[in-house]
């Protein structure tokens, strides 16, 4: 018996009717270059139709039995799903339709949004005939930009240019992030600036696109139409090492109209960037300056200017010595997102300290103490300063036993790890990123951070944790309590803080991320090292056999 063949995709839904099957476009219809014909002909795109499938009924044989040693076969009548490969409808048609509605043609089993990225600007998290679209056009993207090229070498990317002005506005945003992940390394500056420079949001993710990570020429980036530069509400230019602070100045300066600014690892941006910021980006709402070169001074300056304006402000590396004077402008009613270093409370004792901290030196942490009475910010009445906070990161947090701090209800992430323990991969999971010795950060105590998290369970969707320490309570740590842990006071009181930390986390029924970084050789803090060996899993055990197992994406990763 022959084996049956099964159609790729089926059209299914109210919409479906009888449609004839020849897909060859209508006489009538004037031809155009698109995107999907310059797939087609890279080899790339919408199959030609098979025989079995171009017919709405089609003989198939199935073979019957054997006579005088020759196979007999009797045709009968076998009715050919309607599907995308025999559908009238040209391919903008069905890219509208599938964006429209889930019941619409579709090329694969649904994945839902578990398995993929949930993109708002191309339908909903079921994956629809536009999203498969996008992927195709992306990851065939060399093919079809040298397309042009194999009967004339000097009109390289000419057709996918031409093609590209009739892709969908709503589709190109797509479009140029999957080629950048896909293609990062093939692109040149000249390609980047005459394709995929798209407003609203001018994106230059250096980390993604080595042009931009080695350039220190960013003129070029300037729109030549004065209509064009009123377009870009969103700029990212992130890790691009090479350009300047007078150079991005320079662009922010032509773009009037941003509201939201990330400039995350361009160790050049200063006082210059900060400056024109001020003057010309009056709509200002977000700012990311984590690894870059800017100061207290510049950080009091954008709070003076947009504080009850802005949304959201991340900063990483900047030593606080003014808190009363940088938070003066304060309380910020709309800031949701909030980035300050976690020693932000923890006056230095001079400069040396203050420098030692900002380089994370391998020598040790600094030691924690209690804040200042007098400072204008109190761990203890955050929320004061912050009433619509939902994003919390203190990286290398530093605090003392016994601290509380007051966050306002409706958490919804909250991290106490460096940018290179979260910026993905797995070595910032397990604590060997390019943070090197200081892994996990300074210990921080438990009670602090369970105190934290309990009040926002139903709500907490992403947390991302350090080295844990337990309280001491009265206990010191002898060599007695590291040769047998389980005879001491202090493992008694180490047990019941892990377990009730774990009891916490296992009510977040929301959580998708959870991250545990500890470094690899220790956090320097024998307390720390020893409850983390011995009670980790009664951190992340009661959730994952409980309620995250239906909402958690990324799973715990601890390493003693």
């Amino acid at each position: 018996m022959a084996p049956k063949r099964k159609s790729a995709a089926v059209l299914e839904g109210p919409s479906a009717r009888t449609r004839s099957t020849d897909p060859s476009p209508s006489p009538t219809k004037r031809p155009r270059t698109t995107i999907t014909s310059a797939l087609a002909s890279s080899g790339g795109g919408r199959p030609s139709p098979s025989p079995a499938t171009s017919r709405s009924v089609s003989q198939v044989p199935t073979p019957k039995k054997a006579a005088k040693g020759k196979a007999k076969y009797k045709y009968r009548n076998k009715k050919v799903p309607r599907s995308i490969w025999n559908s009238k409808d040209d391919w903008e048609t069905l890219v509208s339709e599938s964006s429209l509605s889930t019941s619409s043609i579709s090329l694969r089993p649904p994945r839902l949004a578990a398995s993929g990225t949930n993109d708002a600007r191309i339908g909903s998290s079921v994956p629809t005939l536009a999203r498969y679209c996008t992927r195709c056009i992306a990851r065939h993207f060399k093919g079809l930009w040298e397309a042009s090229a194999a009967e004339r070498p000097e009109s390289m990317g000419e057709d996918f240019k031409l093609a590209w002005r009739e892709l969908p506005d709503k589709l190109k945003e797509p479009v140029r992030d999957e080629v950048f992940r896909w293609w990062g390394g093939y692109l040149t500056l000249r390609m980047i600036i005459d394709v995929f420079t798209v407003p609203p949001h001018m994106f230059l993710p250096g980390n993604l696109l080595p042009a931009i990570a080695m350039t220190d020429r960013l003129k070029e980036f300037i729109p030549s139409r004065p209509s064009s530069k009123e377009t870009y509400t969103s700029l990212t230019l992130a890790h691009a090492d090479k350009v300047t602070d007078t150079g991005v100045a320079g662009l922010l300066y032509h773009l009037p109209n941003l509201e939201r600014v990330n400039m995350k690892g361009c160790l050049a941006v200063g006082g210059r960037t900060v400056k024109i910021m001020i003057d010309r980006c009056k709509r200002l709402r977000r700012v990311n300056l984590k690894g870059t070169g800017v100061g207290e001074e510049e950080v009091r300056l954008l709070l003076d200017a947009f504080g009850q304006q802005l949304e959201g402000l991340k900063v990483d590396r900047v030593a606080f010595e003014n808190i009363n004077t940088t938070f003066a402008s304060g309380p910020y009613p709309r800031m949701t997102h909030l980035c300050l270093p976690g020693s932000l409370l923890n006056p230095a004792h001079g400069m040396a300290e203050s420098r030692a901290r900002l380089l994370a030196s391998s020598i040790g942490y600094p030691e924690p103490r209690p804040t200042p009475s007098s400072s204008l910010l109190q761990w203890e009445i955050l929320s004061q300063s912050f009433p619509a906070l939902s994003h919390l990161y203190l990286p290398d947090l530093l605090v003392v036993e016994g601290t509380k701090i007051d966050v306002p209800p409706g958490l919804v992430e909250f991290t106490v790890l460096t940018s290179s323990g979260t910026s993905g991969g797995l070595g910032s999971l397990v604590g060997t990123g390019s943070s090197g010795a200081m892994g996990g950060g300074p210990p921080i105590p438990i009670e602090t951070i369970t105190n934290l998290l309990e009040p926002h369970t139903a709500t907490l969707r992403a947390i991302h944790l350090g080295h844990l320490r337990p309280s001491t309570r009265g206990t010191s740590i002898t060599s007695a309590s590291v040769s047998n842990p389980r005879s001491s006071a202090f493992y008694t009181n180490a047990e019941s803080e892990f377990a009730r930390l774990g009891a916490v986390l296992a009510k977040c029924e929301k959580l998708e991320s959870f991250s545990w970084v500890n470094k690899v050789g220790g956090s320097l803090d024998t307390g720390c090292d020893l409850a983390t060996a011995n009670f980790a899993d009664l951190v992340y055990e009661p959730g994952l056999v409980g309620s995250w197992r239906r909402s958690l994406k990324l799973s715990p990763s601890q390493r003693p």
